[in-house]
């Protein structure tokens, strides 16, 4: 079912704070924002926006294992570009290699046109080979 209008609004509302929390580096008040959106909100690409935002977040406050899980719901949520990216992020602080190489080969498939993507799997596949070779 389409979201409400008041909903809509609501949910664009606390995106948009959490971005002006993030813009005076108040990471705790961004994150409030995003979970009081991700309540209200049903619309499964906002949520998936949604989620992104969160993971960034928590990339940000250096909680990566749990930036990792929320990147992975906002890709299942909407396939959201930026959760591959924060995704991947928290994976290469966590030393997961194979899941980052995994988040970022699926991510390439879904998004063939995203080179953000594309070049950091890139760049993870040759850091590989260089740490596997010596």
């Amino acid at each position: 079912t389409p979201e409400a209008t008041d909903v809509t609004s609501l949910a664009k509302l606390a995106a948009g704070m959490a971005l002006a929390n993030l813009r005076c580096q108040d990471s705790p008040g961004a994150l409030k924002c995003v979970d009081f959106a991700l309540t209200h909100s049903s619309d499964r690409n906002r949520r998936g926006g949604l989620y992104a935002m969160k993971a960034g977040i928590l990339n940000t406050l250096k909680r990566y294992e749990e930036a990792s899980q929320v990147a992975l719901l906002a890709v299942d949520t909407s396939n959201n570009v930026q959760g591959y990216l924060h995704g991947a992020s928290a994976l290469k602080m966590l030393k997961k290699d194979i899941e980052l190489v995994q988040l970022l080969e699926k991510g390439s498939k879904q998004h063939p046109t995203q080179e953000a993507i594309s070049k950091q799997l890139t760049t993870v596949k040759k850091t590989l080979k260089l740490t596997i070779a010596e």
